[in-house]
């Protein structure tokens, strides 16, 4: 019973990687990932209004409207520093490098913390209260965005032997668009690897968010 419960547990996650794209259209693609990414942006949201709530600090219509505006700064950020990290090639074909869908997760942290910054200094909210609902709602968030990386064949890991290993089939999947000969080979798990380091933490947090919102 408990091998079958396990079993219906984890195959549904197993198997995300073997479906990539939503709608194929004849001249697109719509794929997951952005549901993954919805719901990373939603579990953020909810965490950290829930923390300003804890806090004393009731969000008012300034208050959403410049989190509104936490989107375009984690975008940017995120598509800014991807054009960074690949600038040689970039400047070889940029007109393939902007329109290509590639973002940068790093790039995105720098652009929450500059929203961070303006969403303090505009509101007057302590900063490290910001910084501390940030935080735990983006572990939650990054639950779900990591399984995203993890059906979208992104983030992927290195070659291995060990029992838990996964292989990519689906030739939309990321890291066959990238390296065919890939298909088939067993890799790290590497996305679902952080995906629930990633939730722990933020259960971890919730045994002391009674305690973080007295001490600051």
């Amino acid at each position: 019973m408990i091998k079958r419960f396990l079993f219906c547990l984890v195959y549904p996650i197993y198997k995300l990687k073997d479906y990539p794209v939503l709608y194929r259209g004849k001249n697109f693609k719509l794929v997951n990932f952005g549901i993954f990414a919805a719901f990373d942006a939603m579990a953020i949201s909810i965490i950290f209004f829930y923390y300003l709530f804890l806090k004393g600090y009731i969000p008012t219509l300034k208050i959403l409207f410049l989190w509104l505006l936490s989107g375009v700064f984690i975008w940017i950020g995120a598509k800014l520093f991807f054009f960074l990290v690949w600038w040689e090639d970039f400047i070889q074909n940029p007109k393939g490098y902007i329109f290509q869908t590639g973002f940068s997760n790093h790039g995105g942290i720098i652009g929450g913390i500059l929203l961070a910054f303006l969403l303090s200094f505009l509101t007057k909210i302590n900063i490290f209260i910001i910084f501390d609902g940030l935080c735990i709602g983006s572990f939650l968030g990054q639950f779900f965005g990591r399984l995203g990386c993890y059906n979208y064949g992104c983030c992927y890991g290195k070659p291995t032997d060990v029992q838990w290993s996964i292989c990519y089939t689906n030739m939309d999947s990321k890291i066959l668009r990238l390296y065919p000969n890939m298909k088939g080979v067993n890799i790290h798990p590497t996305q679902l690897y952080t995906a629930f380091i990633n939730l722990l933490a933020f259960i971890g947090f919730i045994f002391f968010l009674n305690h973080i919102t007295k001490t600051r």
